[in-house]
């Protein structure tokens, strides 16, 4: 799949392959699954890695703090199993798939569930 230059330079992008090569030992490359998922995703959805991040953060009005969206994550959540049921892989597959786009977005402070089996 080719991948937008830019979508290698994400903050977001950059701090998982951070996070993965520390739990790993091993170097990410460009041509990792994971990655390649994640570009899919972003591809499906039209938003970068670093809008989808920001997508699940809302402000208070009161003083500008930030804070998670249990709307937003749940929704996120909906669009990765969408994503992941559409690229037909089932059972463990879909669970493999689906929770490594939910690491994706741990790696970067957003706390959401693991995927059930279908």
């Amino acid at each position: 799949m080719a991948v937008d230059p830019t979508f290698w330079e994400s903050p977001a992008v950059q701090r998982w392959i951070a996070g993965l090569r520390t739990q790993s030992g091993l170097e990410i490359g460009q041509d990792d699954e994971r990655l390649q998922l994640l570009a899919g995703f972003c591809d499906v959805t039209g938003r970068t890695p670093d809008d989808t991040v920001a997508f699940c953060f809302l402000r208070r009005r009161a003083d500008g703090s930030r804070f998670l969206s249990v709307q937003r994550r749940q929704a996120l959540s909906a669009e990765i199993d969408d994503y992941i049921r559409s690229t037909g892989r089932e059972g463990h597959e879909f669970v493999v798939a689906a929770n490594t786009l939910r690491s994706f977005l741990i790696h970067n402070g957003v706390f959401i569930g693991a995927a059930t089996p279908r």
